[in-house]
């Protein structure tokens, strides 16, 4: 729904259902009544949210990357959008709880939104070939270049609830928590390599069976 508002486009909500039970099998399953049910608040409280920021869009469900030697990473962000004057990127969150104030994982979500605003390019994807074939399969997205990420004041949170409350805050994303991403991206690729092998400089144990 918000990147279709991003767009200036009208949404129906019955239009959003239909297409979610489309997509995925477990929608699919569920009744559109009870979809409807759970849809509709949160969809007035994103709509509540809009009237009361006013936000200037710059982009939506944008696919951004850290280009690194080792350590690169990729991610889509929500929104960034301009904020009483002021660049911001935003992040939705969602919760079936209608306790104002619950649901929160602040660490998780500094962590995610610093890694989203460090990353040093937008990647633009369209249809075409990928290296080694000869036709377009259809729906077939390839990379087809990229474009410098404007800098950002801050991070914000969404934060949108089943009974369509909402919450906005701001939230430290910085280079602070850019560090502590970085090194449980370095973990976590030590590890997958790790778990292959003894490591290049284990000793060798004489007459140790092979």
């Amino acid at each position: 729904i918000n990147a279709e508002w991003c767009q200036g486009h009208t949404v129906r909500v019955i239009d959003v259902i239909q297409s979610l039970r489309e997509s995925s099998k477990l929608w699919g399953r569920t009744a559109e009544t009870d979809i409807y049910r759970d849809l509709l608040p949160m969809a007035d409280g994103l709509a509540r949210v809009w009237d009361r920021l006013q936000p200037v869009t710059l982009s939506w469900e944008q696919c951004v990357r850290y280009q690194h030697p080792e350590l690169s990473y990729v991610g889509t962000t929500d929104w960034r959008a301009v904020l009483d004057g002021e660049p911001f990127l935003l992040d939705l969150k969602t919760t079936g709880n209608t306790k104002l104030g619950a649901g929160k994982y602040w660490d998780q979500w500094r962590l995610q939104l610093a890694a989203y605003r460090y990353c040093t390019e937008a990647v633009i994807y369209g249809p075409g070939l990928k290296e080694g074939e000869d036709e377009v399969i259809r729906h077939q997205e390839v990379e087809k270049g990229t474009i410098e990420l404007p800098e950002v004041a801050g991070c914000v949170i969404v934060h949108l609830y089943g009974d369509g409350q909402f919450q906005v805050d701001g939230i430290q994303a910085g280079p602070k928590e850019h560090e502590v991403f970085l090194a449980l991206r370095k973990a976590y690729a030590w590890r997958k390599q790790a778990e292959k092998t003894p490591g290049s400089e284990a000793p060798v144990i004489v007459g140790a069976p092979a």
